[in-house]
């Protein structure tokens, strides 16, 4: 089975459906995600990008999710 994840922030999949996404992987089924936001400059500095960019990091690697599937919208 292939699951699609979409969200508003980063960490809104853990919070929402974060368990639900482990069991999927644990059968060995694919994760993908999507994030609907997207850290740019002006609104956001660059510290605060680079952070964010290293949550998303995080996270895909904790629940198996392929980078290369991952979409940045």
């Amino acid at each position: 089975m292939k699951v699609l994840v979409i969200s508003a922030h980063p960490d809104d999949e853990t919070l929402g459906c974060g368990g639900m996404l482990l069991r999927h992987r644990s059968k060995g089924e694919s994760v993908h995600w999507f994030v609907a936001t997207r850290c740019y400059e002006p609104g956001w500095d660059l510290e605060t990008i680079e952070a964010k960019r290293l949550e998303v990091d995080c996270v895909e690697s904790a629940y198996g999710i392929n980078p290369e599937t991952l979409v940045h919208e």
